[in-house]
This record gives C-alpha cells, sequence and structure tokens, in this order.
C-alpha cells in the first residue's frame, strides 16, 4: 500500500479562511473503450482544471487496455487498441489538470486498476510510475503525480497562511482518506457499499472511503462512535464517515456494439457515468457528499 501527505494553502490560493474545498475522483475513465462517454470525461477535467478550489486523484482502469485473449477484445471496436495509443490521449486529455497541479494540490495521485496490471499490456508497478508518476512533466513524457497503488491513505492538511517546513502552524484542520481501485466482485448493484462498512474496523480513524472497479456511483454514510475521558468522565464522541463507490466513464451499454458488460453478463447493473465529489470545510469541519 501507498501513503500521501496533501498540504493546502487556502489563503495562498487566493481562497477565504471558510471556503469550501470539492474532490472530486475520477475513476474507471476506460479511455480507448468505445463505450467511454468522452464528452462527459472532458467536461470533468474542464471543471476540476479551472476551479481553484477543486482537485482529484485517478483511481485506476484509467484505459481499456483489453488483453487480445479476453473474451471481451474487439479488434475493430476502437481505433485506440495499441495501450500506447490509449495512454498518449489521456495524457492529452489530461493537460489541463497537469498544468495546474504545483505541489499535487489539483491532482493528489494516480492509483493503478486491473486494466492496468491485468491488461492486454501488464503493466509492472515501475512501468504505470513512468507513465503516470515520477517528477517530471507531461512534456517529458510522465505525469509527475503521486503513486498512490491499488490501496493508499491520503492524509489533507488545510492552513491558512502555511509557513515554511511547519505541519501545525496556521493548520486549520486535517482530513484522513482510504482510496482504493476496488474491492466488489458481486453483481449486486449497492453491493460495495456494504463492503465498504467492514473497512473501519481494519482502518481507523478515516473520514472517508473511496473505491472504484464497480462503475456504480453510490455514498452512504454511517456514525461510528468512541468514548473519551473528560476531567475524569467518560463522553462519548461521534464521527460521520463517508463511503462513496466512484462511478465510470464507460457507458455499460451501447446501440450497435456487443461490449463487455453484454458478454459477462451484468444485465442489472446499468451504470451511472460521472462521479461523486466530496466538499470539505475544515474551518467548520463539515465535510458531506453529492454528485
Amino acid at each position: 500500500m501507498e501513503g500521501v501527505v496533501i498540504n493546502i494553502d487556502l489563503k495562498k490560493l487566493g481562497l477565504k479562511k471558510d471556503s469550501d474545498w470539492d474532490h472530486e475522483p475520477i475513476s474507471d475513465a476506460h479511455v480507448g473503450d468505445p463505450n467511454c462517454n468522452y464528452e462527459k470525461l472532458e467536461h470533468v477535467i474542464e471543471r476540476i482544471s479551472s476551479q481553484k478550489n477543486r482537485s482529484t486523484h485517478l483511481m485506476g482502469d484509467n484505459t481499456a487496455n483489453i488483453r487480445a485473449d479476453d473474451f471481451r477484445f474487439n479488434l475493430d471496436a476502437s481505433g485506440l487498441q495499441p495501450v500506447i495509443k490509449q495512454v498518449t490521449y489521456l495524457r492529452k486529455m489530461f493537460e489541463p489538470i497537469w498544468n495546474h497541479n504545483k505541489d499535487n494540490v489539483k491532482c493528489w495521485g494516480a492509483q493503478i486498476g486491473n486494466h492496468e496490471y491485468n491488461g492486454r499490456a501488464k503493466m509492472t508497478e515501475e512501468q504505470y510510475k513512468r507513465e503516470y508518476c515520477y517528477e517530471i512533466g507531461p512534456k517529458e513524457g510522465g505525469m509527475g503525480l503521486n503513486y498512490l497503488g491499488t490501496l493508499a491513505y491520503i492524509w489533507v492538511n488545510f492552513f491558512w497562511g502555511k509557513k515554511k517546513d511547519s505541519l501545525t502552524e496556521n493548520k486549520i484542520r486535517d482530513y484522513r482518506i482510504l482510496t482504493a481501485h476496488g474491492q466488489y466482485k458481486g453483481s449486486q448493484s449497492g453491493g460495495e457499499l456494504n463492503q465498504m462498512k467492514r473497512f473501519p474496523a481494519g482502518h481507523e480513524n478515516f473520514d472517508v472511503f473511496f473505491t472504484g472497479d464497480s462503475h456504480d456511483k453510490k455514498d452512504d454514510s454511517s456514525i461510528l462512535q468512541s468514548a473519551i475521558l473528560v476531567d475524569g468522565k467518560i463522553k462519548l464522541k461521534k464521527r460521520k464517515v463517508f463511503f462513496i463507490s466512484c462511478g465510470t466513464f464507460q457507458e455499460t451499454f451501447m446501440l450497435g456494439y456487443t461490449n463487455y458488460p453484454e458478454k459477462s453478463p451484468y444485465y442489472a447493473r446499468i451504470s451511472e457515468t460521472g462521479t461523486k465529489t466530496v466538499t470539505f470545510n475544515p474551518y467548520l469541519g463539515k465535510l458531506y457528499c453529492h454528485g
């Protein structure tokens, strides 16, 4: 697993101390698949890149990368079948985000999905890092992103006038996020949220749990309760946590083309394409999900 720390200075970005911050992960884009909704993906990229209080991270399955020996592969389905074409096209689409990604504030990192490590061109972690990560800009071939593996902890610190080399002075609040490419293999829509609600048993003190892979776009929340000692007396402390399945940009069905949900078959699971967004207000200590 991986772990990264993101430091966001609201004052430096020209925002107010009580400003909201929107985080909108991009999951399962499947660039190169004929069912990819490029128009919607481009709209999301434009929104993230143009709003200074909005960020993202890639959650894996960024390209289709279907193996030639996979029953879902269709050579005639797309002009982007060579994987290098898919990655090059994705890099071009995401340039507006990379160009605003100073200190990894705009894009917190990139996860590897099964379509990367088990696809037509099986990417090792080193190959994935070479394409998406490393501290080199898009012109040199990489994307300069944090590597988030298949499972990562993201610790986000919000500041109002951050002091150099200090992670405590002028700090407003922090939030803790667990992000995983996938964890659900069932065919029942909504089942992944039930699975995610087990996560706090093994991963404590997180505010948000993100997953992708299932292509569902849903969210739920739970209240976790603990005991604290105040002046020698037990007090109850409640904390709301969110469980979010982050969607896809691959349409489930398309007239005139038989794609892999039909071959699987997942007839009862129709994906709503797009994203989910988490809004943080560190000053007020609030957190909510929408989209």
